[in-house]
């Protein structure tokens, strides 16, 4: 039987309780599962764009040329910039 470590081994991902979200535990349990319903897409929607842009600029940085690299950071950070205006 594989473990949740062999599960996720090789993968990005995020996983948040409650507890980080919600430290001074101001939401009852019944508002959390509402809230999970509301925004999970949305969140895993935001995190594979998020996930693909850097591995994008991990590429950028790491693949090729300074040149190309200059060029893309000005389009990566146009993105990040796009990116936090949906929020």
């Amino acid at each position: 039987m594989q473990t949740i470590d062999d599960l996720l081994s090789n993968k990005l991902y995020q996983y948040i309780d409650k507890e980080d979200l919600d430290p001074h535990n101001e939401l009852t349990n019944e508002n959390w599962v509402n809230f999970l319903n509301q925004y999970e897409n949305t969140y895993a929607e935001l995190a594979s764009e998020l996930a693909d842009s850097l591995l994008d600029e991990y590429k950028l940085n790491y693949l090729e040329s300074k040149f190309d690299r200059k060029v893309n950071d000005e389009w990566f950070y146009l993105f990040l910039w796009t990116w936090n205006q949906k929020i």
